[in-house]
C-alpha cells in the first residue's frame, strides 16, 4: 500500500475527514497521494513532491520511446522503482490528454462532431496493424486522434436519450 501512496494508521474502519488528522484514537487516517502521509509512529512520510522528484530522477529515457512491455502490469522483472517511474510518467501523459479533451469538449464554441466520412478518416488515421510493436508515443497520438474525431458526448449541447453533457460520477 505504501508504494501506491496509500497509508493507513489504524485498523478502525472509520476515515478521517480533518485533513489527514485522526479525529479519535480508533480512527483510521487514509490519504491517497496526499501532500504528507501519517505513519503508525506519527512520523511524516515523504511528500508527494519528493516522490515525484525521485521518479523524475529514475527516468533515464523518454517514456515515449518505450514499449508497453516496459510498464506495469506487463513488466514483472527488472528494477521496481524504474518500472514504477515509467508507468507513472506514461499515465500522467494519458491523464493530460484526457484533461485537455474534457476542457475542449466543454467549450460551447466547439463542435459536437467534426464530421469526416469513413474514407477521410482512413486517410488521417492509420488503421493497419503493424508487425512490430509501436512505441508509447504512437499510442498517445492515437489516443489524441480517437478523441479528436469522436462525438463529444460531454459537450454541453449534446443530448441523447441516455445521457447528456459530462457526468462527473
Amino acid at each position: 500500500w505504501r508504494r501506491r501512496g496509500i497509508q493507513s494508521s489504524s485498523t478502525s474502519p472509520l476515515l478521517s475527514t480533518n485533513r489527514g488528522k485522526p479525529l479519535g484514537r480508533s480512527m483510521t487516517t487514509i490519504q491517497v497521494d496526499g501532500e504528507a502521509l501519517q505513519s503508525e509512529g506519527g512520523k511524516k512520510e515523504e511528500s508527494r513532491d519528493s516522490r515525484e522528484q525521485q521518479n523524475r530522477i529514475l527516468l533515464n529515457q523518454d517514456v515515449g520511446t518505450l514499449h508497453y512491455h516496459e510498464l506495469w502490469p506487463v513488466c514483472q522483472d527488472g528494477d521496481f522503482d524504474d518500472t514504477d517511474a515509467k508507468t507513472r510518467e506514461f499515465l500522467k501523459r494519458v491523464i493530460s490528454i484526457l484533461m485537455d479533451h474534457i476542457t475542449y469538449q466543454n467549450d460551447r464554441g466547439n463542435k459536437i462532431l467534426d464530421f469526416h466520412s469513413p474514407e477521410q478518416l482512413k486517410e488521417v488515421v492509420d488503421f493497419a496493424i503493424p508487425d512490430e510493436p509501436l512505441n508509447l508515443d504512437q499510442l498517445l497520438v492515437d489516443c489524441k486522434d480517437a478523441l479528436k474525431y469522436q462525438v463529444k458526448t460531454g459537450h454541453p449541447r449534446f443530448f441523447n436519450q441516455l445521457s447528456c453533457g459530462l457526468d462527473t460520477i
